[in-house]
């Protein structure tokens, strides 16, 4: 059996920068859902049916809930292709800086006032989600036939 200093080490730098960032957001948004349930206006720990601010809340809660069903597949892929060098740091970058914009214009949308056009905010935050998760997707197949065993 190997000693754990003979093991290699690996780094991934680029995932744990747009991990950590994405995770900051991540939390901020945790915590304005947490104390928007508490506030004067929800009152709503457990659910959120009839309640005078169920539409704000919900748009509270599927900012987060949204960015959480993008993060962990995005952060998989990126973390591979890292680990593989399936690419170089400059698309890499790309990938990581596209991902985080677009969640941020996503809850920033979430959050706008009525008299902020949502589309090009919710747009963006699709398009540029959904993006980087195909791109990172098709690189890692090709690595994947390419290095078949």
């Amino acid at each position: 059996m190997a000693s754990a200093s003979s093991l290699p080490t690996v780094s991934l730098p680029l995932t744990a920068l747009y991990s950590g960032a994405v995770g900051v957001l991540f939390a901020l948004l945790s915590l304005r859902t947490f104390l928007y349930r508490g506030s004067k206006g929800a009152k709503a720990y457990f659910g959120d049916q009839n309640i005078p601010a169920a539409p704000k809340l919900q748009s509270v809660v599927r900012a987060q809930g949204n960015l959480a069903e993008y993060y962990a597949a995005f952060f998989v892929l990126f973390a591979v292709l890292e680990f593989n060098k399936v690419i170089g740091s400059t698309v890499l970058n790309g990938l990581g800086i596209c991902f985080f914009l677009a969640r941020l214009s996503h809850a920033f949308y979430m959050f706008s006032p009525d008299s902020i056009p949502p589309i090009p905010f919710r747009a963006f935050g699709f398009v540029g989600s959904f993006a980087p998760i195909a791109v990172a997707s098709l690189y890692n197949v090709v690595y994947g036939f390419q290095n078949k065993y």
